[in-house]
């Protein structure tokens, strides 16, 4: 009888396992999504204007961060600022490299450690994840599951992990092992057109709506090309 006694006080005085983060999707190599080095990413074509490009923007090394290049406005002026939690960041543009919807971006990254570039080839129906902000209905740092279905022609890598508009700019991640790796930058979420209408209206402005329906298809440019 004491011998049980003995087990079960053990067993109530184990410590309790913290609940995962309220993600979509947390890659198993990573317990906490929201301490990844991706940021929401704010730009406007000058400092002055009103109109904002928002987005996401990846931490690749020492002060060295990569985002899309639509992201920036393809413009190597644009004024650009990293949201980080509780600061916010002000980036130079570095590069910019239209052909691969890429551009780097130079600004402080102090106390931060850089997600390192893929290490390994990619496997056929690998598990990878997307991870980045998808927009203004949802300003959480989001992951989304899905695999690598293949190469383009163009070296980039199709990946049937979900994409919003806001995740432009975010990490296609992968788990070598007990390292996460980054395979590259979303780019571009591939769509479906359900509607699409021309129509005028009583002042005789002529107008084009079109709805969409995510494929679940995003495009990456690879890290390493």
């Amino acid at each position: 009888m004491s011998k049980w006694i003995i087990l079960l006080a053990l067993l109530m005085a184990t410590t309790a396992q913290a609940a995962p983060p309220n993600t979509y999707r947390t890659p198993t190599c990573f317990s906490d999504v929201s301490k990844l080095p991706i940021y929401n990413l704010t730009a406007k074509l000058r400092k002055t204007s009103e109109l904002e490009i928002n987005s996401s923007v990846v931490l690749i090394g020492d002060n060295l961060w990569r985002t899309t290049a639509h992201s920036v406005g393809y413009n190597m002026d644009a004024y650009v600022m990293i949201i980080a939690p509780h600061k916010t960041i002000i980036a130079k543009i570095w590069l910019l490299d239209i052909g691969r919807d890429v551009a780097y971006l130079n600004a402080d990254s102090t106390g931060l450690t850089p997600i390192p570039a893929a290490s390994t080839d990619l496997k056929q129906n690998e598990t990878v994840w997307n991870v980045g902000y998808p927009g203004l209905f949802d300003m959480r740092l989001l992951s989304t599951e899905g695999m690598f279905a293949r190469f383009k022609k163009d070296g980039r890598i199709v990946v049937s992990s979900i994409a919003w508009g806001g995740m432009s700019g975010g990490a296609s991640l992968r788990c070598n092992g007990d390292t996460l790796e980054m395979l590259g930058t979303i780019t571009h979420t591939k769509r479906l057109i359900l509607t699409d209408k021309v129509w005028t209206d009583n002042n005789g402005v002529l107008h084009r709506e079109v709805t969409y329906m995510n494929s679940g298809y995003a495009i990456i440019a690879p890290i390493k090309q």
